[in-house]
């Protein structure tokens, strides 16, 4: 009796989907890979907030935004057993958890796996968008640090809206360009429709 009841739901399940548009397909599965995130980090158990990990990546972040101050004629300072980066006493910024990107990078990782396309393009273009993305954070958290030395005052809105906004629109740029050269899809959501 449960066997053909799971059946009988299989198949529905499978005649709903089939029924929906490639758009409609790639919302559905791009909004349950977020819920599936979200209730992840809500109900986990597992938040390495303060483990290794997040030391170790925070490590990168910190180095790599230190040569990026360099670059730009500065002389950081890296605390590393404090996660802190600073210009002077003034313009230290410590790197947390929340500011390392995590989020934004599983919101690419979800749009090329909801998105219908080439599996192997996904495969490459996924750690190569991932690099791009850690390395404009990193930049990022270096300009912070140049800001709040320079311009203490403009500290929060580049913090909260200059920079977040061009990384977000950095991933979204990534998407499009995987998109228009390398997804390939099988079915046609394709912002770019051909005459032909």
């Amino acid at each position: 009796m449960a066997s053909v009841l799971m059946k009988k739901a299989i198949t529905q399940l499978n005649a709903f989907w089939l029924k929906r548009t490639p758009l409609d397909r790639f919302l559905i599965k791009g909004g349950l890979l977020y819920v599936l995130w979200r209730f992840y980090r809500k109900f986990s158990i597992i938040h390495d907030l303060n483990g290794e990990l997040t030391d170790k990546v925070a490590d990168f972040f910190l180095f790599v935004a230190k040569l990026f101050l360099y670059a730009l004629g500065e002389n950081p300072q890296v605390d590393y057993a404090q996660n802190a980066l600073e210009l002077s006493a003034n313009s230290s910024v410590v790197v947390v958890y929340t500011c390392m990107g995590v989020n934004i990078i599983l919101m690419f990782i979800f749009f090329l796996i909801a998105y219908p396309g080439n599996l192997k393009s996904k495969l490459w273009f996924a750690p190569m968008g991932i690099t791009a993305i850690m390395l404009l954070n990193a930049i990022r958290m270096g300009l912070l640090c140049w800001t709040l030395e320079y311009f203490p005052e403009k500290f929060d809105v580049m913090h909260h809206f200059v920079f977040q906004g061009i990384l977000y629109f950095s991933v979204f740029f990534l998407w499009i360009l995987w998109v228009m050269k390398w997804a390939n899809p099988k079915s046609e959501i394709s912002p770019v429709q051909s005459d032909k």
